[in-house]
């Protein structure tokens, strides 16, 4: 059980994976995976498709490229005045 923690721990580091589109070969894949590889802040994956059988091309921003959100600091709570009977 510590394992699947860790392993959704890992996958949602960095932005989504986009896709950029789906061929019956591997090599139409691979074709489309080197045009998109000349772009140095993408990522790119290409994923077999068994229940298809086909051949997906995916690619996501560097998340080392991409600028961490910072988080706006909270102003202290208020507290409510009592209610006067």
């Amino acid at each position: 059980m510590l394992e699947k923690e860790n392993k959704n721990s890992k996958n949602s580091v960095g932005p989504k994976w986009i896709r950029a589109g789906t061929h019956s070969t591997y090599e139409l894949a691979n074709d489309e995976r080197e045009v998109l590889k000349n772009d140095e802040t993408l990522q790119v994956k290409v994923r077999r498709r068994q229940a298809d059988n086909n051949y997906t091309v995916h690619f996501r921003k560097d998340p080392s490229a991409v600028p961490e959100k910072k988080k706006k600091e909270r102003a202290p709570k208020k507290k409510r005045s009592k209610r006067q009977p």
